[in-house]
């Protein structure tokens, strides 16, 4: 993970040594979070620690998203996905030796995205099923569920706002306790 993060992220050797580091500029945000932990009312906008974004769709993003993904050349993310499915595969494997519980996720993401992004979404599905099926890991995919087909559950095409993120909580969540 380490090699893997430093290439992606220029703050990772900051984040290593400095606790909270990614976080700068955020303090306030953060204690208000940690304290909501025990004390539920200190943050409305908080469940377990997230802050939930009650936004509607944006348009800017989206319009944006699609130029980036038009101008972006497929095989960069084959190359990244494979460095990270490396990781993915310690990261199981890790798990495994300690009995945790491993669940592969694909979260609903807005269907309209799906058409930019179809060859890399076709090749991690794929590849998550293989490693799915070789693992013995239970993979829910929720790529075509019914959430993904209205904005009013995103703030754009792959970040689901407060509505969103509460439906898909539940669902997830009765798949797992159901044992699905």
């Amino acid at each position: 993970y380490k090699s893997f993060a430093k290439e992606y992220d220029k703050d990772f050797y900051f984040e290593k040594y400095i606790p909270l580091y990614k976080y700068r500029d955020y303090e306030m945000k953060i204690f208000k979070q940690l304290k909501s932990l025990e004390l539920h009312d200190y943050c409305s906008a908080n469940v377990n620690g997230f802050i939930e974004h009650d936004k509607d769709w944006i348009d800017k993003d989206y319009v944006n998203f699609k130029k980036l993904v038009k101008e972006e050349k497929t095989e960069n993310y084959f190359n990244i996905y494979k460095r990270g499915l490396i990781v993915l595969d310690e990261i199981i494997n890790d798990c495994k030796k300690k009995n945790i519980k491993v669940y592969l996720v694909w979260s609903p993401s807005y269907f309209e995205s799906h058409t930019y992004q179809e060859a890399s979404k076709n090749y991690i599905d794929s590849i998550l099923i293989s490693i799915s099926k070789r693992e013995k890991i239970k993979y829910i995919n929720f790529s075509n569920d019914s959430l993904c087909y209205n904005r009013k559950f995103f703030y754009n095409s792959s970040h689901m706002n407060k509505r969103g993120s509460t439906l898909f909580s539940k669902k997830i969540g009765e798949l797992i306790n159901n044992g699905r």
